[in-house]
C-alpha cells in the first residue's frame, strides 16, 4: 500500500525492469534529483520504482536497482498483482497498457508525495531539469517541520 510510505518524503515513478528506453531515463532523472538533494535532506527521502509488470520479481528488481547503482537504503522497488498496480497507476496518475509479450507503454511520470503521501509535485517527461522536483521535496520538508 502506498500509505506505507508516509511519514517520509518520496520520490515515485512506474515502469518495468525490462524497459530499454524510457525507464532507464526515468531512473537517471531521479538519480539527479537524488544527487541534487542537499545531503541531510537526502537522507530524509525515499526513492521508489513501482513496476507496472506483474512478472518483475524481487529479484529481477533488485538486478534492475543495481543496474542503476541505487542505495538500497534510499531507494524501493515494487511489484504487484494487476488490480493493485492499476489502483496505485490511477493515484499516481499514471497509464500504461501492454503492447506486446515483453513491453508495455507508459507514462513518464516522476511524482512527490509529502510525508503525509500526499501529491505535491508531478514532473512529466523523460530527461527533464531535475531543479522543480528538489524545490518540490524543499517545500515539502519545510512544511513538515
Amino acid at each position: 500500500k502506498l500509505a506505507s510510505l508516509n511519514g517520509k518524503i518520496q520520490v515515485v515513478t512506474m515502469g518495468y525492469s525490462k524497459c530499454e528506453y524510457a525507464c532507464p531515463r526515468l531512473m537517471a532523472d531521479m538519480k539527479a534529483v537524488e544527487k541534487g538533494l542537499p545531503e541531510k535532506l537526502r537522507k530524509q527521502v525515499g526513492f521508489n520504482f513501482f513496476s507496472v509488470d506483474t512478472t518483475d520479481t524481487p529479484e529481477r528488481l533488485k538486478t534492475f536497482g543495481n543496474s542503476h547503482k541505487v542505495d538500497f537504503t534510499r531507494w524501493n522497488f515494487f511489484s504487484s498483482n494487476t488490480p493493485t498496480i492499476q489502483e496505485l497507476a490511477v493515484v499516481l496518475g499514471t497509464n500504461y497498457r501492454r503492447i506486446n509479450d515483453k513491453d508495455f507503454a507508459h507514462s513518464n511520470l516522476i511524482t512527490v508525495l509529502n510525508e503525509k503521501g500526499e501529491i505535491v509535485h508531478r514532473q512529466e517527461g523523460l530527461s527533464g531539469p531535475p531543479e522543480p522536483i528538489i524545490a518540490a521535496i524543499v517545500k515539502a520538508a519545510r512544511a513538515s517541520k
